[in-house]
């Protein structure tokens, strides 16, 4: 996969910081204990297993901001990884 064309510059992945922070309680209700993918445009979709969120983002050629959404009973609220 290449690099993203952002990859490297101060504001890379901002576009999905927001979505998220501006989305989060959406997140927690419809895809708690989920792992879910964005991009600049929003939400991409979400699967029970990063393996599965990782082959429909390919599917679709999209270069995801992934996070998973912890339920309720889970102490972590949110954490990203980003593709290196």
């Amino acid at each position: 996969m290449e690099p993203h064309p952002q990859e490297g510059k101060i504001n890379f992945r901002q576009a999905e910081m927001n979505w998220l922070g501006t989305h989060r309680e959406e997140l927690r209700q419809g895809h708690a204990g989920r792992w879910v993918g964005i991009d600049e445009t929003g939400l991409i979709g979400s699967a029970p297993n990063l393996k599965e969120l990782m082959e429909l983002c390919s599917a679709e050629n999209r270069d995801p901001f992934v996070t998973y959404v912890t339920r309720p009973d889970e102490s972590i609220r949110f954490y990203g990884l980003v593709r290196k």
